[in-house]
């Protein structure tokens, strides 16, 4: 049954008639679009297959596929489980992106939403208060710029959490959003101007505390509606917007009236089942390679040393199981065994972490802050044709702009091995920092490392990526540069100029967009490349931006 939501807007003189849910309905269906046709009680008929999808290894990935299943009426005690796993007692820790505020709050909505850990609950709900700013506001980060975003859904989660609507800390909140009203909606920061996505995330937490809503948010977020139904003709302003304006609030927790979907594994998961994947794993010892191959049937990176035969113990500690001897070798002091999928730590528990068909996952001995050979990729006596890859982790945060940067780690290799690839990267991450709509992001250089005898070529592909990236993400890698005569402004496909020409006529570095870079890796090199993120003037979607770039070696 679709309801109309004429009585939202009907004093406004703008009826939301069924327009505005079959637009969403007639869009790819989102998680959002999800929670919101919960909301207005339209899942009627809706193919709630997106809810069967991976969300990715993210804590906040998996923080908005519960609060989606919650909304359809689903199950999601699997996702629960993954999500409890980046618990360290204090936070939801992300390794790619410390410091980050906005996966405790979600986590705190998400695990509301299922009604599930209530101890992880009221530790984040602490930590959430914790990072409050003395003016009240919060930030996505705990250290970062307060915005009405996440000031917003921070109160949300608290209030779902437990918290009195009219705590010192909800007023407090509220205290802040209240510098961020312009009297016809809500600004980002404290001082600019209105802005429909800000208002309608700070519209709903006004609902969650039954607070009186200010005048003229509701008509300045209506007043974006199209004729098709859409909110400026976007699929995520409409999903948020309704939300707002149907009086509702985060969580939302609804019963399907189609049958939602089991907490299994996705599709794609499916059709190759755990007992046909195929795994490369290595194990580094302190000495060298103590294992290296291929096993079957590993559902997790803990099942990648159960089923190998190899000599190991485990422990079960507060955060999971952990390997602490593997093949005789035991953890001492602060050494002790780790593990990297396809080059990056994920920094969970091992049983938490479920792997896909072809991952590569290296164990090794050594402190905490080590990266290991994790950002080698080695695949033993590779065949003309057969790819290997390596991956970087993105992230962006598009709002006012503030320096940033990344650390990397040098990749290690032993070129002296019979003859096998092992190609890499320098760094596991990437963070462009803080950019806002219309900013180009300086550069940030990764090393593409061939440390084998095979001749590789490179390619890339994006993996649970923001669409931020899939439109501004590009490579530079050195090439020859290009004269453009008459062009004084870089064109597409081209960085700033390095060697300035008469009549406007300038050299440009060329400029590959990510989907159509292409370099070749000779055996024993390496490829400097530099990324860059250009992000669109008429981007609108405020927030932390994630996605994970591989590098796909081809050998000769």
């Amino acid at each position: 049954m679709i309801v109309a939501l004429a009585v939202i807007f009907g004093g406004f003189g703008k009826p939301l008639a069924n327009s505005s849910v079959d637009y969403l309905k007639s869009q790819i269906l989102t998680d959002w679009s999800v929670i919101t046709l919960s909301a207005t009680n339209s899942l009627d008929g809706v193919n709630l297959g997106i809810l069967e999808t991976d969300p990715g290894q993210t804590p906040t990935d998996i923080e908005r596929k519960i609060l989606a299943r919650s909304a359809a009426g689903a199950n999601s005690d699997r996702l629960v489980s993954r999500l409890s796993g980046y618990f360290n007692g204090t936070e939801i820790a992300n390794p790619a992106v410390p410091g980050l505020l906005s996966d405790d709050i979600f986590g705190v909505l998400a695990l509301s939403s299922a009604n599930a850990r209530p101890e992880i609950r009221a530790a984040l709900a602490d930590f959430i208060k914790a990072g409050q700013n003395p003016n009240g506001g919060w930030s996505h980060f705990v250290d970062g710029q307060p915005n009405s975003d996440f000031t917003a859904m921070a109160i949300m989660a608290l209030i779902s959490a437990g918290e009195n609507s009219n705590s010192d800390t909800i007023n407090r909140g509220f205290a802040f959003l209240e510098q961020c009203d312009t009297g016809a909606g809500f600004s980002h920061f404290s001082g600019q101007g209105a802005d429909a996505y800000s208002t309608s995330w700070v519209v709903p937490a006004y609902r969650a505390a039954n607070k009186p809503l200010p005048s003229g948010a509701a008509e300045y977020l209506a007043a974006f509606m199209e004729n098709n139904g859409s909110f400026d003709n976007s699929t995520v302003l409409t999903a948020h917007a309704l939300i707002a304006l149907n009086s509702k609030y985060y969580p939302v927790i609804g019963q399907a009236t189609t049958p939602p979907p089991a907490d299994t594994e996705s599709p794609a998961q499916e059709s190759n089942p755990v007992n046909e994947r195929q795994i490369f794993v290595t194990i580094h010892g302190p000495s060298g390679i103590i294992h290296q191959g291929n096993i079957s049937g590993a559902a997790n990176a803990l099942e990648t040393i159960t089923k190998s035969g190899i000599a190991h113990q485990t422990r079960n500690t507060p955060f999971g199981i952990y390997i602490q001897s593997i093949a005789g070798i035991a953890e001492s002091g602060l050494n002790g065994w780790m593990y990297t999928v396809n080059g990056g730590k994920p920094g969970i528990s091992t049983a938490h972490y479920a792997l896909s068909a072809n991952d590569q996952v290296v164990w090794f001995y050594g402190g905490p802050n080590d990266t290991g050979p994790g950002t080698e990729n080695i695949n033993a006596n590779l065949p003309a044709g057969e790819q290997t890859s390596a991956s970087v982790l993105l992230s962006a945060e598009i709002t006012n702009p503030i320096p940033s940067s990344s650390e990397t780690a040098e990749a290690t290799a032993n070129p002296n091995r019979p003859p096998i690839i092992i190609f890499g990267v320098d760094t596991s991450s990437v963070n462009f920092g803080q950019l806002r709509p219309g900013d180009n992001s300086p550069a940030r250089p990764v090393k593409l490392t061939n440390s084998g005898n095979v001749n590789l070529d490179v390619t890339t592909a994006l993996s649970n990526a923001d669409p931020l990236f899939h439109q501004g993400l590009y490579i530079e890698s050195n090439k020859s540069s290009t004269f453009l005569s008459g062009y004084c402004t870089p064109q597409e496909g081209y960085i700033e100029p390095f060697i300035p020409a008469a009549s406007c006529g300038v050299f440009w570095k060329v400029l590959d967009k990510w989907s159509s870079f292409s370099a070749p890796v000779n055996a024993h090199s390496e490829k400097n490349v530099n990324l860059s993120l250009r992000v669109p003037s008429d981007f609108q979607s405020l927030g932390h931006k994630n996605g994970t770039l591989i590098f796909w070696a081809t050998a000769k």
